[in-house]
């Protein structure tokens, strides 16, 4: 044992000797060079033990953890099972102390935390442990008594104080078992369907079930003009509470003629419990139904789906507590539109102001902190506002954050423990003083999604109209609902003398207070000539 070194002070190993054996649970390890050959970087887990009222395992890596760069040392954490089936608000406060066994004198090695009594176990770190638990050399020894015969014998105490975080966590996780996966459904009597919207039997891919969705006559912008198609996580109760799945597919309409000219559309999205993503807009009417194409044949078409492999994806629990609704937003490669280059930036956004649940008018003081996590020490990084206690939220400035949090080349620094196993953990605290401003404000906004966008309307019977004018059908342009009207005896100055032409908002939802600047053009068309047409263009803000 002579030559056993502990090095409480470099590794922030607490180490003692017990001669009582391990209160919860041990496991006995044979023919641990075999071990060593078949996880020569993944870990060995123990069955499941139960302490506390929550159930745990061991996770023990003969030849180091690979993941966290350790070379030339054992390395042994104590892991909590059945995570997925926890809120992802919950925490755990736990005391626990990991065993080695001295096979030559009967006693135990014990290490501990040499910084914190009680370790928090929560939803972004459900293990610890420690990554350098003893050189490899000391552990192979036999004169240590370690491992003798090719076997080892490890243990864990675990004692829990159980508390719970009243804030809301948040996990974005890739696909597992992400690889090459198609899925093909042939759609049979195309003609005959409504214009509702059609799905494929549920398909697995990836550990989830899934659905292709049809809409014939298409759906939203795409309503009457294309065909739309949609990616449906069919399962989604399958997913962890407040989680989302990150996944890169494709998905096709097949060319039944030639064979090579199918038309596809491939993406990367984030799926949860409610979400659909696809595209209204698939294909024109026109090119899916020309027979030269192939898409459409014996009145049938082929859909297929296909997840494409090696999905990279930080998965990020954030944590809020707050009495306003708040999220947070993160740029990895740093924020591109303030110019941010080779830092990771970071953000708390308010969320109830782009959907108009705010008056124009409102102020919110907030005192807020946002968090990293250092998984190799299981501490936080903490950043604060420095010019500032309380910063000042309002409509004009709906965020705050920081742009450059940390230099990019520090964050993916694995030694750091801030990106490990291609996984990072933020939070905020936030704690808020609602104020309101009494005077009066004013938004002006510009139309959202601008983009060339026309509409005609046939005004038949014109005669027959009176004094109180025409208004089309409402249409929609940049996410929001117009109308044409029509005068034909004229308005206001032109009454009596001119046809008086005008674009109406119809039912716009804009918060109180605001305008929406359009810039847009008005005419009649020549039916004969087809050249000759009679335009106005102007910019305004409708009422």
């Amino acid at each position: 044992m002579a030559n056993l070194k502990l090095e409480n002070e470099v590794s922030g190993i607490l180490r003692s000797y017990s001669d009582s054996p391990p209160t919860h649970y041990s496991v006995e390890i044979q023919f641990v060079s075999l071990l060593a050959e078949k996880y020569l970087e993944d870990g060995y887990e123990s069955k499941e033990f139960e302490a506390g009222g929550y159930k745990w395992k061991l996770v023990f890596y003969p030849n180091g953890n690979k993941k966290r760069n350790v070379e030339d040392h054992i390395s042994l954490y104590l892991v909590m099972a059945g995570v997925d089936s926890l809120d992802s608000s919950w925490e755990v406060y736990v005391d626990f102390r990991l065993f080695l066994l001295d096979q030559n004198k009967g006693n135990y090695l014990v290490f501990e935390d040499a910084f914190t009594k009680k370790k928090c176990f929560h939803g972004a770190m459900p293990s610890a442990g420690f990554d350098k638990l003893i050189p490899l050399e000391d552990f192979t020894d036999v004169s240590n008594g370690f491992l003798v015969d090719d076997t080892c014998v490890f243990g864990a105490e675990v004692f829990v104080c159980k508390e719970r975080r009243t804030g809301k966590g948040q996990c974005l996780a890739r696909m597992k078992g992400a690889s090459v996966c198609k899925h093909v459904w042939k759609v049979d009597k195309l003609s005959s369907l409504g214009a509702q919207s059609y799905c494929s039997e549920p398909f697995t891919a990836g550990d989830y079930n899934w659905e292709i969705q049809l809409c014939p006559n298409g759906n939203g912008k795409g309503k009457g003009s294309h065909l739309s198609l949609f990616l449906v996580l069919a399962s989604p109760i399958t997913l962890p509470p407040g989680s989302q799945l990150f996944v890169e597919y494709r998905i096709g309409i097949l060319d039944q003629i030639h064979h090579q000219h199918h038309h596809t559309y491939s993406a990367k999205d984030w799926f949860d419990g409610n979400a659909s993503w696809g595209w209204p807009t698939f294909i024109k009417q026109e090119t899916f139904r020309q027979v030269d194409n192939g898409f459409l044949k014996d009145n049938a078409c082929i859909l297929e789906a296909e997840w494409i492999p090696g999905t990279r994806a930080l998965i990020c629990m954030i944590y809020m507590i707050a009495i306003a609704h708040r999220k947070l937003v993160f740029h990895p490669n740093g924020n591109k539109k303030r110019n941010v280059k080779d830092h990771i930036s970071l953000y708390l956004v308010t969320v109830g102001v782009a959907d108009d649940s705010l008056d124009s008018n409102w102020e919110v003081y907030v005192d807020f902190r946002l968090f990293l996590l250092d998984q190799n020490k299981l501490n936080y990084l903490v950043f604060d506002d420095a010019s500032t206690k309380k910063t000042c939220i309002h409509g004009a400035m709906r965020s705050v954050g920081f742009d450059k949090l940390i230099p990019l080349k520090e964050f993916t620094d694995v030694s750091n423990g801030f990106l490990v196993d291609d996984t990072c953990v933020f939070g905020a605290e936030v704690f808020v003083c609602k104020e309101r401003r009494k005077g009066k404000g004013e938004c002006l906004e510009r139309m959202k999604k601008p983009s060339v966008c026309k509409h005609f309307c046939k005004v038949e019977n014109l005669s027959k109209l009176g004094a109180g004018g025409y208004r089309s059908e409402p249409f929609t342009a940049g996410g929001y609902n117009w109308k044409v009207v029509l005068y034909p005896d004229g308005n206001g100055d032109g009454t009596g003398s001119h046809l008086s032409l005008f674009l109406e908002c119809a039912g716009h939802p804009l918060p109180t207070g605001c305008e929406l600047l359009v810039d847009f053009k008005l005419g009649i068309l020549d039916q004969i000539h087809h050249q000759h047409h009679h335009t106005y263009s102007g910019k305004d803000w409708p009422a």
